[in-house]
């Protein structure tokens, strides 16, 4: 590799050249008798292509880096890229480890009710790691928190996103919230039953960004609605949205926990409730 330098004008302009192509320019400008560094534009780079193809070198604007005179080398940028990656790598990885370790132990218990020197025994990791990564216990949890819903929301896009029908995508969507949401008699759900409905009353900040995503997914179903023409006239999309959303979770979770089995509610009784607020459509049930 070659470095080039030559004056175009008032300009100074430095480059190096592998292969008779252009890999890295630093340009500045002389202004006042002083060479001033000349930040990185659209017309920036014209003006140093232009100049290096009048000095015959082949400038393609794959090879070409600009770089101010006064920025890190373009190598030593990447070799810091590259520790940068490594190091979020090890961190996630570490932060996995402690996530898999709590939830085993929750379904071990059925319960949230565990210590955070149980999380760091069974994830085989430091006290001091975990307190590099979760402020608490508690963030511990709403990480765990976020990740279920993440993964439902997930499910739920996936088994909606067949059906050509707009209002039919947001009734299995609708649906399939419902049945995620019950407890299962079977599998305690102690991050749903104990700790969410914790969370609500103390950090209901909290709970709103943990079903940001959710709400998303549930707003464009419901915006797709509106685009058939077939929402209910001063309806708007986000807040139908969200009351369909929460009518779906609360009454799975406290229709179960009322202990009412004899004539339980179904998905299919939900859903028509729903429509009816949606687009009017009510069939008797």
């Amino acid at each position: 590799m070659r470095i080039k330098h030559s004056k175009l004008g008032n300009d100074s302009l430095y480059w190096s050249v592998n292969s008779g192509h252009v890999r890295e320019i630093s340009f500045s400008e002389k202004v006042n008798n002083h060479f001033a560094v000349v930040h990185e534009t659209d017309a920036l780079r014209r003006r140093m292509r232009t100049g290096i193809r009048q000095l015959g070198f082949d400038v393609t604007q794959k090879d070409v880096a600009v770089t101010a005179s006064n920025e890190e080398p373009l190598w030593k940028q990447r070799a810091v890229e590259r520790s940068t990656r490594a190091v979020k790598l090890r961190a996630e990885q570490k932060v996995q480890r402690f996530l898999d370790a709590a939830q085993a132990i929750i379904i071990e218990k059925g319960t949230t009710d565990f210590t955070v020197q149980e999380v760091v025994d069974r994830s085989r990791q430091s006290l001091r790691s975990f307190y590099q990564h979760f402020d608490g216990k508690h963030e511990l949890l709403l990480a765990l928190f976020e990740d279920a819903l993440r993964r439902s929301t997930e499910q739920i896009a996936s088994a909606a996103s067949g059906p050509a029908d707009p209002l039919e995508r947001l009734k299995i969507a609708v649906q399939l919230l419902f049945e995620l949401s019950r407890p299962d008699p079977a599998t305690k759900h102690p991050l749903f039953s104990e700790f969410a409905s914790q969370l609500m009353m103390s950090h209901p900040d909290e709970v709103a960004i943990a079903h940001a995503p959710l709400l998303a997914l549930f707003t464009e179903l419901t915006a797709g609605v509106e685009a058939a023409g077939r929402l209910r006239a001063g309806v708007r999309p986000r807040r139908a949205a969200a009351l369909v959303m929460q009518t779906a979770m609360f009454i799975a979770r406290s229709h179960s926990a009322s202990g009412e089995n004899v004539h339980p509610l179904t998905a299919e009784e939900v859903w028509d409730f729903c429509a009816g607020g949606v687009s009017g459509e009510i069939r008797q049930v």
